[in-house]
């Protein structure tokens, strides 16, 4: 919104504008002006003051020094000898002098050589001051100048007042003086008399406050050291300087001294200097708001004179607008406006001419509308209402025009309701689409009838803006009636003709289309609208101009036609056609009316049929098979010369021996079959096929079969009947086929009968490597019980899948594949197969590649288990080692045990001698432990170096059990392990070392233990360990067998082998030795006995121990 929205408000602010700016300007100029001249003045004030201050401050302070001095003089005309009257003279000094604290001599190191003062009597105090007075900055580099050197303020130690220190230096030594700055009364001697807006302080150069006119206690504050222009000060380096800082209080200026470093610091109040300025600045506010108000008077009546006539000018622009097209009068103004006025003036006579104008206009308009036989209307969009409508709305809706003007609805509320709303959305879109459409509705009269209108409508624009609709509304009813029914009419036979599944095709007497359906366009490829723009002579393929017109002169008297003829298809290819072709008339024109159905598919069968039964009939003709036809009687009807042949039989022959009664045949099995038993008849009375039934005829009746046949028949059915109207049989002669069959049945069960019999497993594996055979032998030792289980199998993924690790064996290294591509034999000895129960056992095979002609076709694999031989060859191995193992532990368990022996009792006696919180106690301990492990080592093996052992004595197995878990089962129970123990009831005792057999069963508990606690470190239900004890026979007697079956983390397949070896564990370093399996193996033999392990890695681990029972002559 314009802040400014009138002339008179306009001139307002210009003048106020002009007359306040000026003032405005010079005020701001005048106060900074006089504000910098103050501050200047004040500034060069300060620093005359500044420096007034450093010279009554140097007076002062040149009073010490030059006493100082004086006395530097003096000791400066003594000999080093008289270094010891030094002192003396220095007490004196101090005792005269006020000022004075202390005096010291001091080395250029800083040592004190001597020293006087209050509390300075003790020589042994130097060392202190020594390290007091080094501590000040002056001995790092201003020792070296002839000139007075002064320190920072510090508290005196032994007066607690300020002081300062002034050295001089003295030859090889320094004189310093300790000068208290109370007793200087610095206060009394710079008691100056400045005016009350003036302060000054005196600061040395770490800001320590020496004195000042504005603070109680001189060493009080320490607020200076963070003061701007003061730390500025202390730190700036050359000639004396001075600045000036403006904050919201004090104009400020600091100096310093060029021998003390001492900082004297001026500030003014700012608020008493600046006082003047004030009363420029209120002086400028009141000119300024003068000068603002007598503009304004001024601006009012200027305006008000110059506005005056611009007024009077509006006012009869007003009447103007009424429609008073007076002469506009404007007294006492200015030419411009009078100009404007005139202008004005003439465009009123103007628009007097044009309204009488319109008129006229508006009368024929009226006339001309009212003419037309309809409604016309005029809408206008920005009111949304009508603004005209023609007297012919009484006519046809019977409502007066000035109802649709008074009620905006009039128009909505008597279209139908069921074309109400589309009609206005179809309206509104026009309208905002800009179209100018025509469409047709239903409307409802006063009188509550329904007539159909036509509304043609125009749009009229404003500004590219739809602004009025204009529109005729017509009475169509009369004609939408007759469209409606015209309509149905045609609907129902469009419907008919679309959905004849024949082409229906009308022409007139010249063959020009007049009329198609959809089927005629599929099928002549052609659009509707193509074919009606032809002839039929373009689409007729068969007869010319001459024989259609024949055709249809016959036609058109009355005889209908059905005929074959082609037609044309729009891509240049014929169709054959059947063509029902009729006449009538219509509008006094005789149109032909031809039903056209494709018979393509019709005649292509008509050809295949006919092509089929010329090639069956030659097929069946030169087949070398018998065919032979007979009818539903089991009739024979025909016969191929095969047949004959095959027989050796003439047809008539034929139809004797194969009549129903006739046969008289004998079976595979060489019984003959029933009297009047034939497969002819059953197909007859079963309808359904019999295939290769084999028969034997004996021609001369000699008990000799002559020739044997395999029959096949099949019943022959007419369509659409289940009921077969006849059967073909079809005859083979397998007489020499059957003779070769059995010939070689005779030579295969020989062969199998000489693969049985051998106790190597042989298979065979075909290009593919899928068995083709597998003897008994093969079977028993895979674990299969029937051929069929591994026949088309293939058999490296069946039984050579994977290595005794279970990791995957691949197909390329497999040996007995190697033989087939090879074609070489090859022999393996150190592979596994496994079995259909997912067991693996050693297997030497050889595989012999099968060769047909010059290519290899197959492989054949002999193999047999060598689990035993590779048991028997561990066991040798085992043995040979174990009895090493015996002779090394037989020859070094001395050497080894009385040395140990002495490492553990020497460590229990400084164990003894030890305190309970000793640290060494841990060491003694562990000392002990490990040389009682080394004991138990050497122990385990001593056990293989000893023949025999303690006396076998009959035991019952399970009191030995019993014993074993009462050594461990509190352990067990502790480690949350649950025990599942199966032992049959009156197992018979064994011979046994009652005390080996128990360390045979506490080696294996241990080790499930273990594997528990490092599958399941906590309890779980998981967590078991499973004994069972039963009798079982062998071929060397009987045998207690004891299972110790746990869920731990299993054993390695590579590592199962070895477990049983001396030093091999799968324990942590420093669980196990590596012992207890080889001692519980040794056990095991020496009762002979056999354990065996099993395990999958994982999951679960199962020992199996075999112990021989007592036989009745022992017992």
């Amino acid at each position: 919104m314009r802040p400014i929205t009138s002339l008179n408000q306009a001139m307002l602010f210009s003048f106020v504008l002009v007359a306040a700016l000026p003032v405005a300007l010079f005020a701001l100029m005048a106060v900074h002006h006089v504000r910098t001249s103050l501050v200047e003045n004040v500034a060069r004030e300060n620093l005359v003051l500044a420096k007034e201050i450093q010279i009554h401050v140097e007076n002062y302070l040149s009073h010490p020094v030059a006493h100082l001095s004086d006395l530097r003089d003096h000791l400066a005309q003594q000999d080093d000898s008289d270094l010891p009257m030094v002192t003396p003279q220095l007490q004196r000094e101090v005792g005269s002098s006020e000022q004075f604290e202390y005096i010291y001599l001091l080395t250029r190191e800083g040592e004190v050589i001597a020293s006087v003062g209050a509390t300075a009597a003790d020589s042994s105090r130097y060392d202190y001051y020594s390290d007091i007075l080094s501590l000040h900055d002056f001995f790092d580099n201003e020792v070296n100048t002839t000139r007075p050197v002064w320190s920072d303020v510090y508290r005196s130690d032994a007066s607690g007042e300020p002081v300062v220190n002034i050295a001089l230096p003295l030859n090889d030594i320094i004189l310093v003086g300790t000068f208290n700055l109370n007793r200087g009364d610095v206060d009394h001697h710079f008691n100056f008399s400045f005016p009350k807006e003036i302060s000054f302080a005196l600061m040395d150069r770490n800001g320590w406050l020496i004195t000042s006119s504005i603070y109680g206690d001189e060493l009080a504050s320490h607020a200076s050291k963070h003061h701007l222009e003061i730390i500025n000060s202390l730190h700036q380096e050359g000639d004396n300087t001075f600045w000036v800082d403006e904050d919201s209080s004090l104009l400020e200026t600091a100096i310093s001294f060029h021998e003390s470093g001492w900082t004297i610091w001026v500030g003014r109040d700012q608020q008493s200097i600046l006082a003047p300025i004030e009363k420029v600045r209120s002086y400028m506010m009141v000119t300024l708001v003068f000068s603002i108000l007598v503009g304004l008077g001024i601006a009012f009546l200027i305006s008000k004179k110059m506005m005056r006539p611009i007024s009077s000018m509006v006012n009869g622009l007003n009447r103007l607008a009424e429609g008073n097209y007076e002469v506009i009068k404007i007294e006492n103004s200015y030419k411009e406006v009078d100009d404007l006025a005139a202008g004005f003036n003439l465009m009123s006579l103007a628009v007097i001419e044009r309204e009488s104008s319109i008129r006229e206009r508006e009368t024929r308009f009226r006339n001309l509308v009212n003419s037309i036989e309809g409604i016309v209307w005029e809408y206008d969009l920005e009111k949304d209402r009508f603004v005209f409508v023609s007297e012919h709305s009484v006519d046809i809706l019977g409502s007066h025009p000035q109802q649709w003007l008074d009620t905006p609805d009039f128009w909505k509320t008597h279209i139908h309701p069921d074309d109400r709303q589309w009609v206005v959305d179809y309206l509104k879109g026009l309208s905002e689409n800009k179209l100018s459409p025509q469409l047709e509705y239903r409307m409802l009269t006063t009188e509550g009838e329904t007539l159909w209108v036509r509304n043609m409508v125009n749009i009229s624009f404003d500004s590219d803006r739809p602004a009025r609709l204009y529109g005729v509304l017509i009475d169509i009813t009369n004609r939408k009636n007759f469209e409606i029914e015209l309509r149905n009419s045609e609907t129902r036979f469009r419907s008919l003709v679309e959905q004849a599944a024949d082409a229906i095709i009308i022409h007139d007497d010249s063959g020009r289309l007049v009329e198609v359906n959809d089927q005629a366009c599929i099928s002549l490829g052609c659009s509707r609208e193509e074919l009606l723009e032809m002839s039929i002579l373009e689409i007729e393929a068969t007869y010319d101009s001459v024989q259609l017109s024949s055709i249809w002169t016959s036609v058109r008297y009355g005889n209908p036609l059905t005929m074959e003829s082609r037609y044309w298809r729009k891509d240049g290819s014929v169709f054959p056609v059947e063509i029902r072709l009729g006449s009538f008339s219509m509008q006094n024109k005789t149109l032909f009316l031809a039903l056209v159905r494709d018979i393509s598919e019709r005649k292509k069968a008509d050809a295949a049929l006919r092509e089929s039964e010329e090639r069956y009939r030659s097929v069946v003709t030169t087949m070398r098979e018998g065919v032979v036809l007979f009818d539903h009687s089991g009739k024979l009807v025909a016969s191929n010369p095969a047949t004959e042949t095959i027989l050796k039989k003439n047809h008539a022959e034929l139809v004797d021996m194969l009549a129903s009664e006739g046969w008289s045949a004998y079976r595979d099995s060489g019984r003959k079959f029933p009297a009047g038993w034939n497969p002819v008849s059953l197909t007859l009375e079963n309808a359904k096929a019999y295939e290769n039934i084999v028969m034997g005829f004996d021609f001369d009746d000699d008990g000799e079969v002559e020739i044997w046949l395999e029959v096949n028949t099949r019943p022959v059915r007419q369509e659409g009947s289940q009921i077969p109207s006849g059967v073909v049989m079809t005859l083979t002669d397998v007489t020499e086929k059957r003779k070769v069959m059995q010939a070689l049945k005779e030579s295969e069960e020989q062969v199998r009968l000489l693969l049985d019999s051998t106790a190597e497993g042989i298979y065979g594996v075909n290009g593919a490597g899928e068995c083709t055979f597998c003897n008994s032998a093969g079977l028993e030792l895979l674990g299969y019980e029937d051929e069929k289980q591994v026949l088309g199998k293939n058999m490296h993924q069946l039984i050579h899948h994977s290595t005794i690790d279970g990791d995957t064996f691949p197909d390329h290294d497999c040996s007995v594949l190697k033989a087939f591509s090879n074609s070489t034999t090859t022999h393996v000895d150190d592979e596994v197969f496994w079995r259909a129960d997912g067991s693996w056992f050693y297997v030497e095979y050889w595989a012999h590649p099968i060769v047909k002609g010059s290519k290899s076709i197959g492989s054949v694999v002999n193999f047999h288990d060598i689990t035993e031989r590779r048991q028997m060859q561990q066991q040798s191995i085992r043995t040979a080692q174990l009895a090493s193992l015996g002779e090394l532990a037989a020859g070094v368990a001395h050497e080894i045990n009385n040395p140990i022996n002495g490492v553990i009792n020497y460590a229990q006696i400084l164990l003894n001698r030890l305190g309970e919180g000793d640290k060494s106690t841990e060491l003694a301990n562990r000392i002990i432990a490990e040389g009682e492990r080394i004991a138990t080592i050497v122990k385990d093996l001593l056990f293989f170096a000893r023949e025999g052992g303690p006396e076998i004595k009959p035991a019952d197995i399970g009191e030995v059990l019993a014993e074993s878990l009462s050594l461990t089962e509190a352990q067990i129970r502790k480690e949350g392990i649950l025990l599942n123990i199966d032992i049959e009831q009156d197992m018979p005792p064994i011979l046994t070392r009652a005390q080996q057999v128990q360390q045979l069963f506490l080696n294996i508990l241990s080790n499930a233990r273990h594997a528990l606690n490092a599958k399941y470190p906590g309890t779980h239900e998981g967590k078991t360990i499973d004994i069972s004890m039963r009798h079982i026979e062998k071929e060397a007697g009987g045998f207690v067998r004891c299972i110790f079956r746990d869920s731990g983390i299993g054993i390695p397949a590579a590592m199962l082998e070895k477990v049983m070896n001396p030093f091999i564990t799968t324990k942590p370093a420093g669980v196990g030795t590596g012992l207890g399996l080889s001692i519980s193996h040794e056990i095991v033999k020496n009762h002979g006995g056999d354990i065996r392990i099993t395990s999958q890695e994982g999951e679960w681990t199962e020992v199996t121990v075999d112990l021989p029972m007592i036989n009745e002559e022992e017992g």
